[in-house]
């Protein structure tokens, strides 16, 4: 499986954007839940 982020036109990142807002509880249950992606994956 192979997961990318969007990146728009502009050079931004809306889920770099999203996630850098989230608290640390939020954040590391978004890290924990992305765990299950093969190692190497960039989300």
């Amino acid at each position: 499986m192979k997961v990318q982020e969007y990146i728009q036109e502009d050079g931004s990142n809306p889920y770099q954007k999203w996630f850098d807002n989230l608290d640390a509880i939020a954040a590391a249950k978004v890290i924990r839940k992305n765990d299950n992606y093969p190692p190497n994956t960039r989300l």
